[in-house]
């Protein structure tokens, strides 16, 4: 017996792509394949977001640390609170309101991780189930070989 797969194409623009700069690429690519006569989505992950994530973590270069826990299964704090001396320690810089600076730094990073889990669990939820076949996905919480 032959199990029949769906060829179906779904391309994935993920967060901390800025939502404000659209990716070309993945269009012409998805341009490309319905040229092929394959059926091919895309998926704007960024546009899903929440709002709550600065803008300073969405084009910085530790914003990518906000998704850390969730692919991992980390304790956000734990990865806030390194990633945060990390950031300090390289501005060694220090003035009266350091501290207040690193607490407020801890904050935005906490909150923003919590937006990142909510914003996967979205991308995930907007994947029609049957309709696509992964192969060796396991970053989104996907076993490999598993079909969405």
């Amino acid at each position: 017996m032959t199990i029949s797969l769906p060829r179906n194409i779904l391309l994935v623009s993920m967060p901390l792509i800025d939502p404000k700069m659209p990716n070309l690429a993945i269009e012409e690519l998805a341009s490309i394949a319905k040229f092929a006569g394959k059926r091919c989505d895309v998926l704007y992950g960024s546009l899903l977001l929440p709002p709550t994530v600065s803008d300073n973590l969405i084009i910085g270069m530790s914003g990518p640390s906000i998704f850390t826990p969730h692919y991992y299964r980390l304790d956000p704090e734990l990865i806030a609170e390194e990633v945060v001396k990390e950031l300090f320690r390289r501005k060694p810089e220090q003035n009266s309101n350091q501290q207040e600076l690193k607490e407020a730094a801890m904050m935005d990073y906490l909150i923003s991780m919590e937006a990142a889990e909510v914003c996967l669990d979205l991308c995930i939820d907007a994947i029609p189930i049957a309709t696509y076949y992964y192969s060796d996905i396991s970053i989104l919480r996907f076993s490999n070989n598993s079909r969405r």
